[in-house]
């Protein structure tokens, strides 16, 4: 199993380590969907919604290091990482084989501390406010520059070479339709692609050294600079379609310019990890 947090500044606290082990790994796995009903005919009520809300449990972590040096190191550590991501507002991951869950640590407590064997067993409070595990899909759609070589793509779906877009397939296995991350790259103006009939497009400009960048679970556009420097253009969104629209399950049909770059970020949720050894 591969199991570890890592800290928002990047910071690695692996729980699978010569010094640490996960005692109690699943309760970390624990799923619950929460629903709310209204009342039909005849006094029998349905469901009317499913949802998750924020999830909670206690994580047994056990430290057994070589002598009094490392285990302070270890342990300082651990403080810092969890500490920082808690006073800094900001969510560290939790990683298990490949899928990943946001979460803090807020409470940390022990039992069975030894001086002498530089051990002890540390429980640390987990919460995580969207609890799902998720893994990330990345595809690449690179411009076409040269129509006599073919095209450069990983998908082989008919088109026409001599028209100014082309079709592709984006392979969507995730366990429902998608939350994603698209993003387009410069130089472009008004880029704008076709994923399974919607359309995601921005009215904007953009150099060869910019990117801008469409979240459709934070409900952000942000453009990207050289230098990093962020800038808002939610307002450049094209509003004849929604341009957060989930993308389906299944093998998607994309429509787009021969000469955008763009990529394309699939986050596959799941209640528990699909890999669990």
């Amino acid at each position: 199993m591969n199991l570890y947090y890592e800290g928002s500044t990047g910071e690695i606290i692996d729980f699978n380590s010569d010094a640490l082990a996960a005692e109690n790994p699943e309760v970390l796995a624990k799923s619950e969907w929460k629903f709310s009903t209204i009342s039909g005919v005849n006094g029998i009520g349905r469901v009317k919604t499913f949802y998750k809300d924020t999830s909670e449990c206690d994580f047994k972590i056990d430290v057994l290091a070589e002598n009094a040096a490392e285990y302070n190191a270890i342990m300082a550590k651990m403080h810092r990482v969890f500490d920082a991501d808690v006073q800094r507002m900001q969510p560290g991951r939790l990683w298990w084989n490949g899928f990943y869950r946001e979460a803090f640590i807020v409470v940390q407590s022990y039992e069975g501390f030894d001086e002498m064997m530089e051990s002890v067993t540390k429980t640390v409070h987990v919460i995580s406010t969207y609890p799902f595990w998720i893994k990330e899909n990345t595809y690449h759609f690179t411009s076409i520059r040269d129509e006599s070589t073919g095209l450069d793509f990983s998908f082989d779906f008919p088109f026409d070479l001599g028209a100014p877009s082309f079709s592709e397939v984006l392979p969507c296995d995730c366990i429902n339709s998608a939350n994603f991350k698209l993003t387009f790259f410069g130089p472009c103006t008004d880029p704008s692609v076709t994923i399974g009939g919607n359309r995601y497009g921005l009215f904007c400009t953009l150099g060869s050294d910019e990117r801008v960048e469409i979240d459709s679970k934070m409900k952000t556009i942000e453009k990207y600079d050289a230098h990093g420097n962020e800038e808002n253009y939610f307002y450049l969104r094209d509003k004849d379609s929604y341009i957060f629209t989930k993308i389906d399950r299944g093998d998607i049909p994309v429509v787009r310019s021969k000469s955008l770059r763009m990529d394309v970020t699939l986050f596959d949720e799941r209640g528990e990890p699909a890999v669990w050894i």
